[in-house]
């Protein structure tokens, strides 16, 4: 008996120190896919940004749900139609803006988000609010878009929709919205609100209305803007 226990011992030690390094990678592992949970609930912890990625925005981090009210606005830089730099920072610089996210000219949901800003840009103009459609068409497309269907505004390239993940509007790890996003972004650099599909006119243009007294000075990027 004693011999059999001496002739186990040596299995027995290799099983040992097998197990615990299969528990020392489990844990490991474990705490390598929770440690962005643990410090930021919202951010998403990815390798690299998506290809296209200005580098500006390549330190950005994709967010698992949608950007919230009174959230400070992103600071983010896309180009578009006519291969322009537009910044959030110089969006809310005297004056509202409205991103409207969309997954592109080929999207069903897309062309009422046209209707819809034909409709409207008049109103938020008036009310010095800026009307801005992000799609991740690139510039030729969005060129076209815009002026075949007359929008009168800014028309954002978002190369991998990584401004939609980044607002938290489209999957954080890849793929495009999957509906229109409205994200209504205020002079003071917050987040004012933020809807699923597109604003109800009557609620949009008072929203607007109520804000205008206060805001001096309002140059829409796509209308008014000549460099």
């Amino acid at each position: 008996m004693e011999r059999e226990r001496k002739l186990d011992r040596p299995g027995r030690e290799r099983f040992r120190a097998g197990f615990l390094l299969a528990v020392g990678l489990g844990m490991t592992m474990l705490m390598g896919c929770g440690g962005p949970l643990i410090s930021d609930p919202e951010a998403v912890d990815l390798p690299s940004a998506a290809i296209g990625v200005h580098a500006e925005n390549a330190n950005l981090k994709p967010r698992r749900r949608p950007i919230a009210a009174g959230e400070p606005v992103p600071s983010f830089l896309w180009f578009d139609q006519a291969g322009r730099a537009v910044t959030t920072a110089e969006l809310v610089t005297g004056g509202d803006a409205l991103l409207i996210f969309t997954a592109g000219d080929d999207a069903p949901h897309t062309r009422p988000v046209y209707e819809w800003v034909r409709r409207n840009k008049t109103h938020a103009t008036r009310s010095r609010c800026e009307i801005l459609v992000v799609t991740p068409d690139g510039p030729d497309r969005n060129a076209q878009v815009a002026a075949g269907e007359q929008l009168g505004v800014a028309v954002l390239h978002d190369p991998s929709s990584w401004s939609a993940r980044v607002f938290g509007v489209a999957p954080a790890r890849g793929g495009t919205v999957e509906r229109p996003w409205s994200v209504l972004l205020g002079r003071e650099g917050k987040v004012l609100e933020v809807t699923p599909g597109l604003f109800e006119t009557s609620a949009f243009v008072t929203a607007l209305t109520v804000r205008k007294g206060a805001q001096d000075e309002f140059r829409a990027i796509d209308l008014l803007r000549k460099d």
